[in-house]
């Protein structure tokens, strides 16, 4: 067997969140490291950096403030960016969001060493405030962006729609750009078969839900981008109508995001019956098999990874019609699209689950399928890691 192009060389993940690229992106470091690669994570410490070392990723803390928008911020971040990228020397180095994607390119104006491949993970916030400011601020980035990807070798995109906005736009060229679609979803660790009854009996338990109760679930970050108020203003309408219905909505406030939720925001959610607030869980699996249906009324996604993760459970969904979640989701075969922001749209839905419990079985099968057809782990491993030879061997 002749040895893989990519034994022995180096590459840098960056992200500016470690729990990011450790959920997200470990099976395609781990898959490098089988190949012979010397895999380094570049991202602000954290509890998750510190796992890195027992997949044999090594880790270097880069010191960048995700609240900071000031120049001076971003100043410090690019030079202590561009400080590890000599430390290291990688072959490859591969970056993830929108804003390591900026800082990444800017530091390539100092010839660092490496092929550059870039990720859109979505066009996130920026892109669904209405203010001038932040038309001024989309111009202000998408001329970065036109400017520093003429220096990547490749861009990534998760789904169609984003990947036509940047050609539109000329943020990149044909010649760049690959679909990709996610991060992956292993349907034998995400199975139904892996929970078992007495653990969903003592989950139900333990949160007070009835064995005979319907359990909506939503899993995001508390941020109102995501449609977590939509969520709760469905739950709070629909928990008057139906009597056994239970709503989870699984998460942590995020209060680097300017679209978080607040702690008082959360005080009133709580004074909703029959809603269950967790906060962040780090196995989800158990939650999403007593769950009956999965909703994510987001505003915009790259690729919805919770949605991909329910629907490998057997779950169908209700989510919204716009970038990412359209991808994932063909209305009337394993769930509902509904228009972002239409809370009424969300509760029409949930209730027409409650009704049809043998669509809402038909569907769950359908998700499952989809998944393993299209999303599987295994695929999206292999398309990284012939993207990785592409790149080492041009």
């Amino acid at each position: 067997m002749e040895p893989s192009v990519l034994k022995g060389k180096r590459f840098a993940f960056i992200s500016h969140l470690d729990f990011n690229l450790y959920r997200f992106r470990l099976p395609i470091m781990e898959a490098l490291h089988e190949e012979g690669a010397e895999i380094w994570a570049l991202v602000p410490p954290g509890p998750w950096a510190e796992r890195f070392v027992n997949h044999g990723v090594r880790f270097l803390p880069w010191k960048v403030e995700r609240r900071g928008l000031s120049p001076v911020d971003a100043l410090k971040a690019i030079r202590s960016l561009r400080q590890l990228l000599y430390q290291v020397e990688p072959d490859v180095v591969h970056s993830f969001t929108q804003r390591p994607n900026l800082y990444t390119g800017l530091v390539y104006q100092w010839s660092v060493s490496g092929r550059w491949i870039a990720s859109v993970t979505g066009l996130g916030s920026l892109y669904l405030e209405k203010d001038w400011r932040w038309f001024l601020a989309r111009h202000t980035i998408e001329n970065l962006q036109r400017w520093v990807f003429a220096f990547a070798t490749a861009v990534i995109f998760q789904n169609q729609d984003d990947l036509r906005y940047y050609l539109q736009k000329k943020l990149c060229n044909k010649d760049q750009v690959h679909l990709i679609r996610g991060s992956g979803i292993d349907p034998r660790a995400f199975s139904p078969e892996r929970v078992s009854v007495a653990e969903c009996r003592h989950l139900r338990k333990i949160w007070g839900i009835p064995e005979n109760a319907f359990v909506v679930l939503m899993i995001a970050r508390l941020v109102r981008s995501k449609g977590v108020n939509e969520f709760l203003r469905a739950a709070r309408f629909l928990v008057e109508e139906i009597s056994d219905i239970y709503f989870v909505l699984i998460g942590d406030l995020d209060p680097g995001n300017p679209s978080s939720l607040t702690d008082e925001d959360l005080a009133r959610a709580r004074e909703i019956p029959h809603l269950i607030l967790p906060g962040f869980q780090e196995r989800v699996e158990p939650w999403l098999k007593i769950a009956d249906l999965y909703v994510l009324p987001s505003y915009s996604e790259g690729l919805p990874r919770t949605v991909l993760e329910a629907m490998a459970m057997g779950l169908p969904v209700v989510t919204t019609d716009v970038p990412g979640c359209r991808e994932v989701v063909d209305s009337g075969e394993n769930g509902f699209l509904i228009p972002p922001g239409d809370a009424k749209a969300l509760r029409d839905r949930i209730l027409w689950f409650v009704r049809h419990p043998a669509e809402r079985q038909r569907m769950g099968l359908a998700s499952r399928h989809k998944v393993q057809r299209e999303f599987s782990l295994d695929r999206v491993v292999e398309q990284h890691l012939a993207l990785y030879q592409q790149v080492v061997s041009s």
